[in-house]
């Protein structure tokens, strides 16, 4: 075991029995297999994370950070036609909650009926009737889904 300070916030790292280095921050109480520094790292990283823009630095998020960034990722462009993210981040987000086995990234055939209709709705093509539109908002709302919002 070794302890390493790293911008103020204490990080002891363990090595595994398959001899993987796991380390754990005692600030935000999190273990990681890879150190910030390479998982941010847009090169050599897998992992999205978010930009301070105060500092310019990377910053690891959580799963429910990342699932909350692409469900309003989605919500916005589906519904006013902007993009919060870049394609290549957007791809990275995706990529990296399906690794996590995050449920937000995979759409049943509602949602992505319905999100379908609010895209083709904003581009002045309606595909279906406002009563079916509604109906269908109101089932997904029922069912819980995320993606008809709250």
């Amino acid at each position: 075991m070794r302890r390493h300070m790293s911008d103020d916030n204490e990080i002891t790292s363990i090595k595994t029995k398959s001899n993987k280095e796991l380390s754990y921050d005692a600030n935000s109480g999190r273990f990681f297999e890879t150190p910030d520094e390479v998982a941010c790292d847009p090169i050599r990283g897998d992992e999205y994370c978010a930009l301070d823009e105060e500092t310019g630095k990377r910053i690891r998020l959580t799963l429910e950070e990342k699932e909350r960034i692409y469900l309003d990722s989605i919500q916005s462009y589906y519904y006013s036609g902007r993009e919060l993210l870049k394609q290549g981040e957007f791809d990275l987000l995706k990529e990296d909650l399906q690794w996590n086995g995050s449920p937000v990234v995979v759409l049943n055939r509602k949602e992505a009926r319905f999100l379908s209709a609010q895209q083709a709705y904003l581009k002045g093509q309606p595909v279906m009737e406002d009563e079916e539109f509604d109906a269908l908002k109101k089932e997904l709302k029922e069912e819980k889904s995320k993606i008809a919002g709250e």
